[in-house]
């Protein structure tokens, strides 16, 4: 092979090619370099194309940001991106190099302008109280400025993320109880597309009451011996003042008042007898509760009553037996109707000692007509020992009322007679 000197890159080809060799690529790929921005007022992310084109085929493109390699792409389109923040501003270059298969190389370069703010969003807040004395709740309200505008706001309770709000205008609210009580600082954070944050702050007072009202229950009656109402009630004073009074009954709610003077009253009857823990609770504004208590004994000895009147008396059917007493109230008189057919031949017996032998009634019975004042029969002793029966022929249809009360109720217009022993039992029957 003939040696060269120093020659021409046509005279080293040429001559190349003369020994037989062939030709030589010494030519790089064409390659232009292109930015998906040429300006960035925004952190953001910038997309380099390189557009590598060689006879030979490309081999690899690399980029560089300076002089450090960030990215090599080996397949088209070749691509890379880089990402920019304040830190960046001012002109910022990508340079891209194209391989060929001969190894060959290009190069390119374009440059992008940073230009990104970092001037932090102006923000301020408010708070709906400063102090807060009765357990609620509080709204914050965030005033948020800024040159590219304003992405968030974030509220913060004493260092605690308590919300987030991405819509003007910026508001937050807290609930705050007793266990609250302290100063609680709120601190707002406003941030940009940028990712500056402008912070303000201010300072809420916790001072919610934790002092129960002072409570007393006065029930009317503590021992009910006849079907009635109780009344029951309260005096309930607070240093920040009572909000409401809830009345139970053997734990159930009955009746609730807001306002002074507290009273709640309920009904009892015979199915009422037995033990009731009356409780009422006194609430504050701060949900602080004070609490009274009293019992009231129901003790009804008669199941028919209030049966005090031919308005109010009990039904009593043909072989149906009931029982009552006289009893609960000084002179009371049980009121009980029947129908019955013109000429219809019925005994009435009101028995005491032979269904109950503890029974202390002395019985006296009246049947009145169906105006319910003419007397038809009357009875005090006809029946066994002391006891009472009427046999009769009801003189016209109708409905009838027999008049139950002790002898000494019906001898004495001042007598009374009010034991619970003086049970009875009252029958109709036909004869």
């Amino acid at each position: 092979m003939k040696r060269f000197g120093s020659l021409s890159l046509l005279t080293l080809t040429a001559a190349l090619t003369a020994c037989g060799v062939g030709p030589v690529d010494l030519t790089g790929p064409t390659l232009t370099l292109s930015a998906s921005f040429k300006t960035v007022n925004t952190g953001t992310t910038v997309t380099f194309t390189a557009n590598a084109n060689d006879p030979s085929g490309v081999d690899r493109v690399e980029f560089y940001k300076g002089t450090t390699l960030i990215a090599t792409d080996t397949t088209a389109p070749y691509t890379t991106s880089a990402t920019y923040t304040a830190a960046d501003n001012g002109t910022q270059t990508i340079t891209a190099k194209a391989y060929d298969n001969g190894n060959n190389v290009s190069t390119a370069s374009e440059t992008v302008t940073v230009n990104i703010s970092t001037a932090k969003p102006a923000a301020s807040v408010t708070a709906s109280a400063s102090t807060l004395i009765n357990a609620g709740s509080v709204t914050f309200t965030a005033t948020a400025t800024d040159d590219i505008g304003v992405t968030k706001v974030e509220f913060y309770d004493n260092g605690k993320l308590i919300a987030t709000d991405t819509t003007a205008p910026y508001s937050a609210s807290a609930a705050y109880t007793v266990t609250d009580n302290g100063v609680h600082t709120i601190m707002v954070k406003a941030y940009d597309a940028d990712g500056n944050v402008g912070e303000a702050s201010t300072t809420v007072t916790i001072a919610v009451d934790s002092t129960a009202p002072t409570v007393s229950l006065v029930p009317s009656a503590t021992t009910i011996v006849s079907a009635g109402t109780v009344t029951f009630d309260v005096k309930a004073t607070d240093n920040t003042g009572v909000t409401k009074v809830e009345f139970y009954d053997n734990g159930k709610l009955i009746a609730t008042d807001t306002a002074a003077p507290y009273s709640a009253s309920a009904a009892y009857a015979f199915a009422d007898n037995g033990t009731h823990a009356i409780m009422v609770k006194a609430y504050d504004a701060s949900g602080n509760v004070g609490e009274a208590s009293a019992t009231v004994t129901v003790a009804i000895a008669d199941a028919n009553e209030p049966n005090d009147s031919v308005a109010a008396a009990t039904t009593l059917t043909v072989g149906t037996p009931i029982k009552g007493a006289i009893a609960a109230q000084g002179r009371d008189h049980d009121y009980f109707k029947f129908t019955a057919a013109a000429g219809e031949m019925l005994k009435l017996t009101v028995r005491s000692v032979s269904v109950d032998a503890a029974s202390t009634l002395d019985p006296y019975v009246m049947i009145l007509m169906p105006d319910g004042v003419t007397v038809l029969e009357k009875d005090d002793d006809s029946g066994n020992g002391m006891e009472s029966e009427i046999r009769f022929n009801a003189p016209v249809a109708g409905t009838y009322t027999a008049v139950v009360t002790s002898f000494d109720i019906h001898d004495s217009p001042t007598a009374t007679d009010d034991r619970a022993t003086n049970t009875y039992q009252i029958d109709l029957t036909r004869r």
